[in-house]
């Protein structure tokens, strides 16, 4: 099945670059579920990945992932992004159909691969959307989307990688 990657630092002048290459390699009846997806995942990846923690910013120590409030360069000169950091985007299309024929029944794997801290979104717990805006806290609503676009999202460590696989199915209209 035809299966094409795109392998970029970590950094936002690589979104639109990925993006593109993702858009341009799906039916366009899917384009506005994929987008979504990978906006949120690719961002994900690009803010946090190789992020310190606020705690390892001011001791000076990198590491562990950042799961709170977003930081910015000013508050810690560590997230400046350094050429080792990475994202992947993978496409394999499962279906012969539906490969790379926008319009066509098929499905398709959208594959997203970095090499930051081990995070397993699917594993995070849902966020409470009963409650109001005030009282709610931050994160979860990004992969509550991911998974309402998506028919399938999963993830796995694979050595020092973070994988994330999510699945679309395309039914013929």
């Amino acid at each position: 099945m035809p299966h094409e990657r795109i392998r970029m630092p970590a950094t936002m002048e690589s979104f639109d670059p990925v993006r593109r290459f993702v858009l341009a390699r799906t039916p366009t009846r899917v384009h506005k579920k994929v987008d979504l997806v990978l906006e949120e995942l690719l961002l994900n990846v690009i803010h946090y990945a190789y992020a310190p923690s606020r705690t390892d910013c001011r001791s000076g120590r990198r590491g562990a992932w950042l799961d709170s409030a977003r930081m910015d360069a000013a508050e810690c000169p560590d997230l400046q992004k350094r050429d080792d950091q990475w994202l992947e985007v993978e496409l394999e299309f499962l279906a012969s159909e539906g490969a790379g024929n926008p319009g066509t029944a098929g499905e398709f794997l959208l594959r997203i691969r970095d090499w930051g801290q081990p995070f397993d979104p699917v594993q995070r717990a849902r966020p409470d959307t009963s409650c109001s805006l005030e009282k709610r806290t931050l994160g979860g609503l990004g992969i509550l989307l991911v998974r309402k676009m998506a028919d399938s999202v999963n993830y796995r460590r694979d050595e020092d990688q973070n994988v994330v696989d999510v699945r679309f199915i395309m039914g013929s209209d």
